[in-house]
């Protein structure tokens, strides 16, 4: 009976330790049901965190929302849309959670004429996108194939 109570307290305590985060577990990579303010963009140099930025963006109305369900009807893929202040853009995205590539496609946006930068930098960095990284409560879309460029964002709660 002895050895029936150690063999039983033994499989109890290895069966929770699957029930605990693994410690060199990814952070969160969904990016279905959030928002985003782009905050900055520029080329990326090395590490993850070492990168040049455009910083003067942080205060523009640069959002993209990525969304549950498809704009268009695509399988097997979710919608985006988004604003640059002075035109609003929907599309179409595929992810893959476990390395990280995102692709964006069918992409549609209205035509006001913009004498921005930033708004070009938004779409063809959506538009050209090849991979992201989401720590918390920021995201990156790094874009082209090399990814040398990326868009930064900060996460932005939806008002209710």
């Amino acid at each position: 009976m002895k050895h029936f109570t150690l063999l039983l307290a033994a499989s109890l305590v290895f069966s929770a330790c699957d029930l605990l985060p693994d410690p060199g577990s990814t952070p969160d990579q969904t990016l279905e049901d959030t928002r985003w303010n782009l905050t900055a963009y520029g080329e990326r140099n090395g590490t993850l965190g070492d990168v040049d930025v455009n910083p003067d963006v942080g205060d523009g109305p640069y959002t993209v929302r990525f969304l549950q369900e498809g704009n268009f009807s695509v399988e097997d893929s979710s919608g985006l849309d988004g604003d640059t202040g002075c035109n609003s853009f929907n599309a179409n995205y595929q992810v893959d959670e476990e390395t990280n590539e995102l692709s964006v496609f069918n992409f549609a946006t209205t035509l006001v004429s913009c004498d921005n930068e930033e708004e070009g930098v938004l779409t063809g960095g959506l538009l050209g996108a090849a991979s992201y990284r989401r720590d918390g409560q920021s995201l990156r879309i790094f874009y082209p194939e090399d990814e040398s460029r990326v868009l930064v964002f900060s996460r932005r709660e939806e008002a209710e």
